[in-house]
C-alpha cells in the first residue's frame, strides 16, 4: 500500500532541499512562545514557515495560516482524504480579527504539533465543532 507521505527520492540530484529537510522530528523544530516579544516579525515568520514546511512534508493533518488584513485565518487541512480519488481538503477553519491574533493562535498550535494528527481525526470523527470546543477547553483549562 503506498504511503501518504512525500518522499525525497530526488535528494542529492540537484534538488534544492525543502525547508523541513533540516528536521526529522517535531521536537527539533524552532519554536516561538506565545508571549515572546524578543523576536520580530521576520524571525516569527521564519519559525512559522519551518513549522508549516515540516507539517506539509511529514503530517497527514496540518494547520496553515492564510490571509491577512481583513481576513486572517487558520485552516486545518487533511491530506489524502476522500474516495475514490484522495485529495487535500479543509476540514476546519477559524477567522481572526487581525494578523497578530492569528499568529498568536498559530504559535499556540505549533507548540502542540504532536497533537495535530489526533485533532484531525477528531474532526473527521465528530466534526469541526468538536475541535473548536477541544481547543477552547485546552486554552482555558490546560491539562
Amino acid at each position: 500500500m503506498p504511503s501518504n507521505r512525500r518522499t525525497n527520492s530526488s535528494r542529492g540530484r540537484g534538488r534544492k532541499p525543502a525547508a523541513s529537510d533540516r528536521w526529522s522530528k517535531p521536537h527539533e523544530l524552532p519554536r516561538v512562545h506565545l508571549d515572546d516579544t524578543s523576536i520580530g516579525p521576520e524571525e516569527r515568520g521564519r519559525v512559522f514557515g519551518a513549522q508549516e514546511a515540516f507539517a506539509r512534508d511529514h503530517l497527514r493533518f496540518r494547520f496553515i495560516r492564510e490571509g491577512s488584513g481583513n481576513s486572517p485565518r487558520i485552516k486545518l487541512v487533511g491530506l489524502a482524504l476522500g474516495e475514490p480519488m484522495p485529495f487535500t481538503r479543509v476540514i476546519w477553519s477559524m477567522w481572526f480579527a487581525n494578523d497578530a491574533a492569528r499568529d498568536r493562535m498559530f504559535a499556540w498550535l505549533t507548540l502542540r504539533l504532536d497533537r495535530w494528527a489526533d485533532w484531525g481525526e477528531l474532526v473527521l470523527d465528530r466534526g469541526a465543532q468538536a475541535l473548536t470546543e477541544r481547543l477552547l477547553q485546552l486554552m482555558l483549562a490546560p491539562e
